[in-house]
């Protein structure tokens, strides 16, 4: 049987902790999973739930390069939609996009757009239009194609960003005709063009500034 990824019983130590959960799961049993895990962060592949990150096991925590990374590339969204007057918002890490199989994925920043206003207490995001993943260093080539394939189930989805913090380098995937897929190595003063919805950006810009050793160090 299938096992979820990354799960370890609730904690503080209980004498009776919960079993692992069963899968496959439907994401109605997901959400009240997540729902008792509001300090982790979980995505839905084949109905088994994979940890992304959780406090209670600092191998899956956050670099600050990946925190900066998502932190600058929220505000240059927002900030690119705002000066446009574009019908999109900007969403940062936690919104949550469901495929038509029932894969829940959690990209790392999210443009989304057009008039179906999700709303306040919507748990989906029906109507993305740019997702961004942050490289980790857990993450494999095998996942990331995975992952940009299951964005690419999306109607709406027009780019796939995969940003590299480490070699400072951006993948574009863009959306062409048909099922054909565009990809694109970007460097560091390329720029970054995004239509739809008319974001334009340097890849500079989506990366987190360059530290010096010393503030590396203690950052």
């Amino acid at each position: 049987m299938r096992s979820v990824i990354g799960y370890r019983p609730p904690m503080p130590a209980d004498p009776n902790p919960d079993p692992t959960p069963p899968v496959p799961m439907s994401i109605e049993a997901f959400l009240v999973f997540c729902e008792e895990r509001r300090d982790e962060s979980w995505e839905l592949w084949d109905g088994v739930p994979v940890l992304k990150h959780s406090p209670r096991m600092p191998e899956t925590m956050e670099r600050h390069a990946h925190l900066r990374a998502k932190a600058r590339i929220d505000r240059s969204f927002a900030r690119e939609i705002d000066r446009g007057g574009l019908p999109c918002e900007s969403l940062p890490d936690g919104a949550a996009l469901k495929t038509a199989d029932g894969t829940i994925l959690k990209p790392d920043a999210l443009v989304r757009c057009g008039a179906d206003d999700p709303g306040d207490d919507a748990v989906f995001t029906p109507d993305p239009v740019v997702a961004v993943e942050v490289l980790s260093p857990s993450n494999t080539d095998d996942e990331i194609t995975e992952k940009t394939r299951a964005y690419f189930t999306l109607p709406t989805m027009a780019h796939v960003l995969v940003v590299d913090t480490t070699r400072r380098r951006v993948r574009h995937y863009a959306r062409g005709r048909g099922d054909a897929l565009s990809l694109r190595f970007l460097d560091e003063d390329d720029a970054l063009a995004l239509d739809p919805p008319g974001i334009r950006l340097t890849v500079a810009e989506v990366l987190p500034p360059r530290r010096d050793p010393a503030s590396s160090a203690i950052g």
